[in-house]
């Protein structure tokens, strides 16, 4: 009848093969059999072993997908400020790239274009901004603790 069990066919150094070969002739017992006692011993082991690595395995993939996520969310916190840097550079390029005798009037064009909006009709200049009227009608800085002290 055929052996319904798996078959290994393994090499080892002579010193094991020597140790085996003793210990059966000692017990009176086939090599394989004094062989496949000791791996049915260590099988829980090996399967520790195996439970571990894949626990490794899954950890990794997982870190691995996270890390993903998170470039993939600075990528997209990045891009409008690396679009605005990229604007700025093609306005560099094009003001380069403006005839000699023309080059004064493109950057006055360029800085036009680029200044800050008029400022909002009523209100105190953006220089003004923590300056509050004192009681006697002038002006003095705004102090944030308590009103005196230090600024």
């Amino acid at each position: 009848m055929p052996a319904t069990s798996p078959r290994f066919t393994i090499t080892v150094k002579p010193e094991t093969d020597r140790a085996l070969k003793r210990l059966a002739a000692i017990q009176g017992r086939p090599t394989a059999a004094i062989i496949r006692e000791y791996l049915e011993g260590v099988t829980p082991v090996i399967d520790d072993i195996a439970d571990a690595m894949e626990a490794v395995r899954e950890a990794e993939a997982s870190a691995r997908a996270e890390l993903v996520g998170s470039l993939s969310e600075v990528h997209q916190e990045l891009m409008p400020h690396i679009e605005g840097i990229m604007g700025h550079f093609r306005a560099i390029a094009l003001l380069g790239e403006a005839a000699p005798e023309d080059g004064a009037e493109a950057r006055m064009r360029a800085s036009a274009s680029t200044a800050p909006p008029p400022h909002p009709e009523g209100q105190p200049p953006l220089c003004n901004t923590g300056v509050v009227k004192s009681e006697s009608g002038g002006n003095q800085p705004f102090l944030p603790m308590g009103g005196e002290g230090e600024i």
